[in-house]
């Protein structure tokens, strides 16, 4: 199974998710929620406390706008953030922490394909990726702020998670959480042919 649920502190999970977004807003970098932070705010009205990081998408981002913000989170004490790979492996996702809490924050970098949709592409250890369609920015109020999320937020969750993305809550040794985290989002519609078996060994 996949590894990752902690103690359940939703209110740390929700602290980073301010932090971080508040970051981006003043580096004037655009973002959306995705998901398992999306998932969990549209369906519970709350992030998933025993979440391990929180997922947000940084859509047509230009590459030489990756340094700033690496170098930007760098300088906060608050946060510790982690080199991209070496060249030539693709940068797919800007990887940082939140010190106080060890909450991860995946600063998703999707790839937009010539006819539209987006490619989202997970580097090491996972190696998994999907493509998704062609999809508007919308906004989403909750916990005091307006989140900038895919419009519609039901027919992007269902794309990424399924049609069943509302049911999927498990429950294990008294944890209740989502499929997702059990089969590394095998059930994923719009994972890609090549990475399949990559997600069937992890899940």
């Amino acid at each position: 199974g996949r590894s990752g649920l902690r103690a359940a502190l939703e209110a740390d999970v929700d602290r980073v998710l301010h932090a971080v977004c508040t970051e981006l807003d003043a580096l004037g970098i655009s973002y959306h929620l995705t998901a398992g932070t999306l998932l969990a705010i549209v369906k519970d009205g709350r992030l998933f406390p025993h979440d391990k990081d929180i997922d947000l998408a940084l859509p047509d981002l230009p590459v030489d706008e990756y340094p700033r913000i690496l170098a930007h989170f760098a300088a906060l004490p608050a946060f510790r953030s982690f080199p991209p790979p070496p060249p030539p492996s693709p940068v797919t996702v800007i990887g940082l922490q939140h010190v106080a809490t060890g909450i991860g924050a995946d600063l998703i970098l999707p790839r937009r394909l010539p006819d539209g949709r987006m490619c989202n592409e997970m580097g090491w250890p996972d190696q998994l990726s999907s493509v998704l369609g062609v999809y508007a920015i919308g906004s989403l109020h909750w916990d005091g702020r307006d989140w900038p999320v895919p419009d519609p937020p039901d027919a992007f969750l269902a794309g990424v998670y399924g049609s069943d993305w509302r049911e999927q809550r498990r429950v294990d040794a008294g944890v209740e959480y989502d499929r997702c985290y059990s089969d590394t989002m095998l059930s994923n519609p719009s994972r890609t042919a090549e990475s399949r078996p990559r997600a069937v060994n992890l899940g």
